[in-house]
């Protein structure tokens, strides 16, 4: 019988664990600072909300035709 609190296989060894947040964490900040950097300008929330529930709709037309 497993014991209550065995690690999932799929997580692996606590040392892969410790390795595979460390290279996220670094991707993740690499990611963030490239973002802050980005001199392009900003769009506003209520535009990019506007226009994703467009394409939404556009789509949900579109599957409703096929």
């Amino acid at each position: 019988m497993d014991k209550p609190n065995a690690r999932p296989p799929e997580f692996g060894s606590a040392e892969d664990f410790a390795e595979k947040a460390k290279s996220h964490t670094q991707w993740f900040q690499a990611k963030v600072e490239r973002a802050l950097a980005d001199s392009r300008p900003t769009i506003p929330h209520d535009q990019v909300i506007t226009e994703v529930r467009a394409a939404i709709a556009a789509a949900a037309k579109r599957k409703t035709l096929t």
